[in-house]
């Protein structure tokens, strides 16, 4: 798995991973390496926070030439909608 660093998500123009709405800990936007799921390659994105590994809503990604930012960003949506 690949964690991005909070600048580097900045620095790309993505709102901020905000905390856990669970305990509070840290929130953090990770990637998992590429899976087949289906017979289709294809990688999973996600957020967790670091202090209690609650995860939010993972986003399925398929290699059909969509934007992988596309997906970094519904995963930072999704978890900052519940917080």
């Amino acid at each position: 798995m690949g964690n991005f660093k909070p600048e580097e998500l900045a620095a790309k123009g993505f709102d901020q991973v905000k905390k856990c709405p669970f305990c509070g800990g840290t929130g953090k936007l990770t990637k998992k390496s590429k899976t087949y799921i289906k017979r289709e390659l294809t990688q999973i994105t996600y957020c967790y926070c670091a202090d209690c590994n609650s995860r939010g809503r993972r986003v399925v990604l398929n290699e059909d030439g969509r934007d992988r930012y596309d997906s970094w960003k519904l995963a930072i949506t999704h978890w900052n909608r519940r917080a």
